[in-house]
């Protein structure tokens, strides 16, 4: 249970309970995607020993390779005005989920993807590896067909070709992602 402002914690073991659990834990995944747009997960299946040989790769190789050029973009953002909100640290096991772009298009907006930036810690750096799950360039994206469907769907673009939202992604990523969705949808017009 969070509180009303922890971002949610959701225990993915309770999706190999039964009837109950996994109902339980199936709607704090639906409210966390589209309340929140991100969460952490617990018991995820991914293993410690995995997950600590990942930290001690890419601390070093980010010390090697990384931390000069870190310091430097970080002191341009800095210089440009921008200011940090921090989502905290990991907590132990935990993985941090954030629901991207393609699945706010999929599900015609009922999830959310949320503008977010990573922020240093009072060390001067995070560990922070994303993973991307995105379709093959030539898939082809659009809000899925639902019963309740409703005029929100008109809002996004669709179909299109995974590539070409990302070549179009490119240059528009840290712009407004609603002026992005409605650019993409006047390319396809």
């Amino acid at each position: 249970m969070t509180g009303p402002m922890e971002i949610p914690v959701i225990d993915l073991g309770g999706l190999n309970g039964g009837g109950e659990e996994r109902s339980r834990t199936l709607a704090e995944l639906h409210d966390a995607c589209k309340d929140w747009g991100f969460f952490w997960v617990e018991n995820h299946g991914v293993d410690a020993p995995l997950m600590d040989e990942v930290k001690r790769f890419v601390y070093g190789h980010y010390e090697e390779h990384l931390e000069a050029k870190f310091y430097a973009s970080a002191l341009e953002f800095l210089r440009a005005g921008a200011h940090w909100v921090p989502v905290g640290p990991t907590k132990g096991g935990r993985l941090f989920v954030n629901i991207g772009d393609q699945i706010e298009v999929l599900s015609a907006g009922a999830y959310r993807s949320v503008l977010h930036r990573v922020a240093a810690g009072d060390q001067g750096r995070r560990l922070s590896v994303a993973t991307f799950y995105n379709p093959g360039t030539d898939a082809v994206v659009a809000p899925a067909p639902r019963r309740d469907q409703d005029a929100g769907a008109a809002a996004y673009p669709g179909p299109y070709r995974f590539g070409d939202y990302l070549d179009y992604y490119q240059g528009t990523k840290f712009g407004d992602k609603d002026a992005r969705f409605q650019a993409v949808k006047k390319l396809l017009g």
